[in-house]
């Protein structure tokens, strides 16, 4: 079984990695996640075995950057992205076996590709699978107890969310630890929050009440655009929206209520990664907070 629907992914638990086992259960909480089709580690063995590929050896990144899809994989997922919708541009992200653990959330150490074309579909999950050789992930591992070779690769393929808005929310604040609600939101995709290339808007909410307990405008002076072509592009965010909040009371509440259900299913506090999109809010990620963000929280 090389793909599986995401929304079913919760019944192949063995077989898609923890973001998109997190990710299927918010589907059964009827939370928006874009829809989308998971190519699950028995694909990715496949395709490390059909290419000779030793993740231990020097030349491990180079055969899979370099590799052919077997046919039967590479029809698999055709077929998959076409049920998807015609000319769907998608987000392709990994989804490892060791990721969102208690002790290592492997945030930012594998690879994701956003407003993916079909032309450029195969070469963005071989570039997943190719993340997991770098010398970063490797340290990062072995760090943790944690062996190459022991983890394998699902990749999760979803419709591109073009936001208007997106972020990070976290149930917990991420470097007190106090009971509390904290947003970090920008204009655009959430790449600029995400990777820490602006100062977002924040937001903190008492958890027990709702109440907005403080905002602070960031100075949001770029954002995050797909391009035409494909890929994305940073752009100066005009004056008018850097000096306004862009996040809405509503919005912040439907942010509120969607974190509390989550935080509620995984039984810990999260960290989530969200989306809006002509006033829909899409949950793009969610995971346990294991460790401190202060990068991001002002």
């Amino acid at each position: 079984m090389y793909t599986v629907s995401l929304h079913n992914g919760s019944q192949y638990p063995n077989l898609v990695g923890a973001k998109a086992l997190s990710l299927a259960a918010l589907n059964r909480l009827h939370i928006a996640v874009p829809q989308g089709f998971v190519i699950t580690t028995l694909g990715h063995k496949h395709y490390l075995d059909h290419n000779n590929v030793d993740i231990l050896e020097e030349d491990a990144s180079t055969k899979i950057r370099e590799g052919i899809f077997p046919i039967d994989l590479r029809n698999r997922i055709i077929a998959s992205y076409d049920a998807l919708g015609p000319t769907a541009s998608v987000a392709v992200r990994s989804s490892g076996t060791l990721e969102d653990l208690d002790d290592a959330s492997f945030a930012g150490q594998y690879e994701t590709i956003l407003d993916v074309s079909s032309d450029r579909l195969l070469e963005a999950v071989a570039a997943c699978w190719e993340s997991m050789c770098s010398s970063h992930l490797t340290v990062y591992m072995r760090h943790r107890g944690y062996s190459p070779d022991q983890c394998l690769m699902a990749v999760i393929v979803q419709k591109m969310v073009n936001a208007d808005i997106a972020g990070v929310c976290f149930t917990a604040h991420p470097i007190t630890g106090k009971d509390e609600i904290v947003v970090n939101a920008n204009w655009g995709l959430g790449e600029s929050v995400v990777s820490g290339s602006v100062i977002p808007d924040t937001f903190i909410i008492a958890k027990d009440t709702g109440t907005l307990v403080l905002q602070e405008m960031g100075d949001k002076e770029q954002m995050v655009k797909p391009k035409a072509e494909g890929g994305v592009e940073h752009l100066d965010t005009p004056i008018s929206m850097r000096h306004r909040f862009c996040l809405n009371q509503v919005q912040i509440q439907q942010l509120v209520d969607a974190s509390k259900n989550i935080e509620q299913q995984f039984g810990s506090p999260v960290d989530v990664e969200f989306a809006f999109e002509n006033s829909t809010l899409y949950i793009l990620q969610a995971r346990p907070i294991t460790g401190k963000r202060g990068s991001i929280v002002q």
